[in-house]
């Protein structure tokens, strides 16, 4: 509790726009959290062991609470920024962020999976998103088992301002190629 209000007096001095280096800290945890995923799922390698062989110098570290407004259980990791990789409850693997921009979480995670990865993505139809929110997904069957496809949802707030309230997450789930149907992304 000593630690969340340290962290809400410090939030209340600082401005609601993110700095440049700020950006960045967040941006190097979203990218390791999306790379751990990655691993986790689509090579089934365990969570812990892709946090640590994926950091390459970033900050992470063994966190033993649950965060207020994610579905991660505990353990789970604290990257840079106010990120944090995790399972969930249903066992997949979730990078959730309380900081930076949304929609530019979620332009890094797309471009990390549809512009770097070799594999060959789809857009997937998912829920909508409550209010104030965005939520897309991919999805790709490519070299992930017969039958098989890999999905990544992502759920964003629309707006960039600094608060301390969920900014993104993304869920990475495996399952069925048949749930991998929409139209391939050029």
């Amino acid at each position: 509790m000593k630690r969340m209000m340290i962290a809400v007096l410090l939030l209340a001095g600082c401005s609601t726009t993110a700095t440049p280096k700020d950006i960045d800290i967040t941006n190097a945890g979203l990218m390791l959290g999306i790379e751990a995923c990655h691993r986790v799922v689509i090579d089934g390698m365990p969570l812990d062991q892709a946090v640590t062989e994926n950091a390459r110098g970033r900050k992470h570290e063994r966190y033993q609470s649950q965060i207020r407004g994610a579905n991660l259980q505990a353990p789970n990791w604290k990257l840079d920024g106010l990120v944090w990789v995790g399972l969930n409850a249903r066992g997949n693997c979730e990078v959730f962020s309380l900081s930076g921009s949304g929609p530019a979480a979620r332009d890094l995670a797309v471009s990390t999976h549809l512009g770097m990865s070799s594999r060959r993505w789809a857009r997937m139809q998912v829920a909508a998103a409550p209010a104030g929110e965005v939520r897309d997904g991919v999805c790709t069957t490519d070299r992930v088992g017969d039958g098989k496809s890999v999905g990544v949802v992502m759920t964003s707030r629309t707006d960039s301002n600094v608060t301390m309230a969920r900014t993104f997450v993304a869920t990475f789930v495996s399952t069925d190629a048949q749930s991998c149907t929409s139209q391939q992304i050029s």
